[in-house]
C-alpha cells in the first residue's frame, strides 16, 4: 500500500508540473521580488522576515501542488479497490464453469473451518475440467474456495492438506489482502502511465529525452519495486497458511504431498518455482518454492527471517517514504507553523514503515528460537545499501535536473543508511530479551503493539538523529566532525525527545532483563554484571574528569561534562558487547544509559556547588538529558559494527568477573582522550553559541 501511494503521488506531482508548472513558477518569481521589496535590508532578522512573507505569499499554489499529488494517491487507491472486487470475480468466471461440491466435501470445508476458527465456513465449489489450481476468492462474508477436480482422486489425507491450506487462508484474514497485492501491479503502472501520456498530447513524441530518462527510469524503478513488494506479500502468506493449516496438528499430510510435488517437478496451485524453471520464472512466481515451503515447516520460525532481497526493498522503500513525505510536508507546511517538523513527519512516515517490515517479521523469528534470533549480516548490508539507493531515486525531484536542485549531498548518503542498518541491528537482541521475559502467545496483540512500538522507537529516532547530523556535515563539511556530533546532540533542538526516547527504551529492557534473566544467567546474574558495569564506568569517567581538567570557561566545562558521561555509556556497552558476545548485548541497551545517568547525574551534583552569575543553573534533568541524547547519536554510528563484532564473540569464562575491570578502563582512557581534545570541544562551543544565538 505505501508502494502504491507513493507511486500516486510521484505522478500527481508529474502531472501538476505539466500543467500548472508555469503558474506556480511565476508566483513563486512574483512572491520573491515582492518580499525584497516588503522588507529591504541585510541582516539576520530581515532574511528570516523576507523567507517568511515569501512562504505566506506561496501557500496557496503549494496547497494546490499538495492537493494535485494527493489525489493522484487517491486514485490509485481507488483502482486498487476496484481490482479488489474485479480480479477475483475474473478469476472465478476464469476458473468455470463453477460447480457445487457435494455435501460431503462441503462438511470436509466445515470441519477444517471450525478447526481453524472460522465461525462461516466458506462455499467450496469444483473449477471448470482443464483447470488446475486451488485458490480463494470473495469478500469478508462470502468466501469461495475453489477446488480442482483432481482433488478427487487423491487420498483423504493429501484433500485435507489442500483443503485446510486454502481455508487457512480464511482463517489468516488475508483473503483481500492477497487480491489487492495481486491488483496492486496494474493500479501502479495504470496511474503512472498518465504523465508520459499528457507529454505526449502536449509535446509529441520527439523531444524531451531528459524528461524521459528522469520519470522514465523512476517509473520502472517504481514498477519494479511494486512486483517486488506483491511477490514478497504473496509468498509470505503461503507460509502463513500453511504453518497455520497444521498448527495444533501434524504436518505429515501436507509436507508428503509438497514432497510429492517437488520429486515430480509440479505445482500445487500456481505456478512454483522448481530447479526446471528459468531464473525470471522462480523470480515472478506467486508461491515460494516447494523446497522453502518444506523448510520453513519443518523451521517455521527460524527461517522466516528476513532475506537480503526482503531488506533490500525494505530500505528502498523506506528511504523513498522518508524523501517523499519530507517533500510533501514542506509543501503543505509552506507558510504554516509547522513548516520546522517536516522532516520529523518523514522519519515518523518511514521508520514507521521499517518497523512494520522489518522489525515485525525479526520478532516474529524470535519466538521459534526462543529468543536466541540473530539477523544475517548480509541482510543488514542489504538494508543498507537499500536505503542509500532509495535516497538517490529523490522521486520528488523528478524534472529538476537542469536546474541543478536535484544534487544530493553525500552526507545523507553515509549517515541515513548506517542509522537505518543500526536500528535493524539493534532489533534482534530487543526482540530476544522481550521474548524471554514473556509467555505470551506470538499472535497476542501485546506482543503485536510491543513489536510495533519498540521498532518505531528504534527507526523513528534513528533516522531522526541521523538527518540532523546529515544536515550539520552539509552546512559545515566533514572537517571538525566532532562539532558536528555535538550539535546533533547535546545542543539539538530535538535533544529532550531524544533522550525522553532513550530513557523510556532502556527502562522496558531493564524491566524485561529483571522479569526473567538472559542466557544462561537467571535471577540477579541477568541483570547484576550489566549494573555493575555501568557503575564501573561511571565510576572511571568521572575520577578522569575530576581529576583533569579540561581548560576553557564555565561553558566549555559543562561540555566536557556531558560528553564525558556519554563517553561513560559508550564504554559499559563496550564493555558488555566484547565479553558477553551478542547473549549479553540486549542487557547492555540499559547498562550504557545508566551509566551516563550515573555520570552526568554525579558531575551535576559536584558542579550544583559552584553555580555563579552570569552564568545561570542548568537543571538536573536538562544536564542529563543533553547527555542521553549525545549517547543516542552514538548509537547509531556505532550499534552496528558492535553488534557485528558481538556476533563473533562469544562470552568468555572470565567475562563476568572481567566486565566492570574494563569498562572503568575503557571509560577512563576514553574520558581522558575527550577532556584533552580541547580545540575540538572549544569549536563546538563556539558553534553551538552561534546557533543558539
Amino acid at each position: 500500500m505505501a508502494a502504491l501511494l507513493l507511486a500516486g503521488a510521484f505522478a500527481g506531482t508529474l502531472v501538476h508540473g505539466q500543467f500548472f508548472g508555469t503558474a506556480w513558477a511565476t508566483k513563486a518569481a512574483h512572491c520573491a521580488k515582492e518580499a525584497a521589496e516588503r522588507v529591504p535590508g541585510e541582516g539576520f532578522a530581515q532574511e528570516v522576515e523576507r523567507n517568511g512573507y515569501e512562504q505566506r505569499c506561496v501557500r496557496p499554489v503549494q496547497q494546490r501542488l499538495l492537493g494535485v499529488s494527493l489525489a493522484g494517491s487517491a486514485l490509485v487507491v481507488l483502482l486498487g479497490a476496484v481490482g479488489l472486487w474485479a480480479l477475483p470475480r475474473a478469476a472465478l468466471r476464469r476458473a468455470g464453469p463453477l460447480e457445487p461440491v457435494p455435501q460431503e466435501w462441503q462438511e470436509r470445508v466445515a470441519r477444517a473451518a471450525a478447526g481453524l476458527g472460522v465461525r462461516r465456513p466458506p462455499r467450496a465449489v469444483w473449477a471448470g475440467p482443464k483447470y488446475e489450481e486451488p485458490f480463494t476468492a470473495g469478500g469478508a462474508r462470502a468466501v469461495t474456495v475453489v477446488l480442482p477436480r483432481g482433488t478427487q482422486r487423491l487420498s483423504d489425507r493429501y484433500a485435507d492438506a489442500v483443503i485446510r491450506h486454502e481455508v487457512a487462508h480464511v482463517a489468516a484474514g488475508d483473503v483481500g489482502l492477497v487480491w489487492l497485492t495481486r491488483g496492486a501491479l496494474v493500479a501502479a503502472s495504470a496511474v503512472l502511465l498518465v504523465p508520459p501520456v499528457v507529454f505526449v498530447a502536449q509535446q509529441g513524441v520527439d523531444g524531451g529525452r531528459l524528461f524521459w530518462g528522469e520519470y522514465g527510469g523512476r517509473a520502472l524503478l517504481l514498477v519494479g519495486l511494486v512486483l517486488l513488494l506483491s511477490q514478497m506479500v504473496l509468498r509470505s502468506r503461503e507460509h502463513e497458511a500453511d504453518l497455520l493449516s497444521v498448527r495444533g496438528r501434524s504436518a505429515d499430510g501436507l509436507t508428503s504431498w509438497l514432497a510429492r510435488a517437488e520429486r515430480a517437478h509440479r505445482s500445487l496451485g500456481e505456478r512454483q518455482p522448481s530447479p526446471v524453471q528459468p531464473w525470471w520464472e522462480r523470480l515472478l512466481a506467486n508461491h515460494p518454492p516447494l523446497t522453502r515451503r518444506l523448510t520453513v515447516l519443518g523451521l517455521p520460525y527460524q527461517h522466516l527471517l528476513p532475506t537480503w532481497l526482503d531488506a533490500a526493498a525494505t530500505g528502498l522503500l523506506g528511504a523513498i517514504t522518508l524523501d517523499s513525505v519530507t517533500s510533501l510536508a514542506q509543501t503543505g507546511f509552506t507558510g504554516t507553523p509547522l513548516l520546522p517538523y517536516a522532516f520529523l513527519t518523514g522519519a515518523l512516515a518511514a521508520g514507521t514503515l521499517m518497523s512494520l517490515a522489518w522489525g515485525a517479521t525479526v520478532w516474529r523469528s524470535a519466538w521459534g528460537t526462543e529468543g536466541n534470533v540473530s539477523v544475517p549480516r548480509r541482510a543488514l548490508l542489504a538494508l543498507a545499501a537499500g536505503t542509500a539507493l532509495g535516497l538517490v531515486v529523490r522521486l520528488q525531484a523528478t524534472g529538476t535536473a537542469l536546474s541543478g536542485s536535484a544534487s544530493l549531498t553525500w552526507p545523507p548518503l553515509v549517515v541515513l543508511p548506517l542509522a537505518v542498518a543500526s536500528a535493524g541491528a539493534l532489533s534482534a537482541p530487543l526482540a530476544g530479551m522481550y521474548v524471554r521475559s514473556r509467555r505470551t502467545a506470538p499472535g497476542a496483540l501485546v506482543v503485536l503493539v510491543t513489536s510495533v512500538a519498540v521498532n518505531a522507537a528504534l527507526f523513528v529516532g534513528a533516522l531522526r538523529v541521523a538527518q540532523e547530523l546529515a544536515l550539520w556535515v552539509g552546512v559545515f563539511g566533514w572537517r571538525s566532525l566532532g562539532a558536528h556530533l555535538s550539535l546533533a546532540g547535546v545542543y539539538s533542538v530535538s535533544a529532550t525527545s531524544t533522550a525522553v526516547g532513550l530513557g523510556c527504551l532502556a527502562l522496558a529492557v531493564l524491566w524485561w532483563s529483571v522479569r526473567r534473566g538472559l542466557g544462561e544467567g537467571t535471577g540477579r546474574s541477568a541483570w547484576l554484571m550489566p549494573l555493575s558495569a555501568a557503575g564501573a564506568s561511571a565510576a572511571g569517567a568521572g575520577v578522569v574528569r575530576g581529576v583533569v581538567s579540561g581548560g576553557g570557561d564555565f561553558e566549555a566545562v559543562l561540555q566536557y561534562d556531558r560528553w564525558v558521561a556519554a563517553i561513560a555509556g559508550l564504554a559499559a556497552l563496550v564493555a558488555i558487547c566484547v565479553a558477553g558476545g551478542g547473549a549479553w548485548l540486549g542487557c547492555a541497551l540499559w547498562a550504557a544509559p545508566l551509566a551516563t545517568v550515573l555520570t552526568s547525574g554525579g558531575l551535576w551534583l559536584a558542579r550544583s556547588w559552584f553555580w555563579t552569575r552570569p552564568v545561570d543553573p542548568i537543571g538536573a534533568g536538562e544536564y542529563v538529558g543533553t547527555a542521553l541524547a549525545q549517547l543516542a547519536l552514538i548509537f547509531v554510528l556505532l550499534a552496528l559494527p558492535l553488534v557485528l563484532v558481538a556476533s563473533f564473540a562469544r562470552r568468555a569464562g572470565w567475562g563476568r568477573g572481567m566486565v566492570p575491570v574494563v569498562a572503568a578502563g575503557v571509560a577512563g582512557v576514553l574520558a581522558l582522550v575527550v577532556v584533552r581534545s580541547e580545540g575540538v570541544l572549544l569549536s563546538v562551543i563556539l558553534m553551538g553559541a552561534g546557533v543558539s544565538g
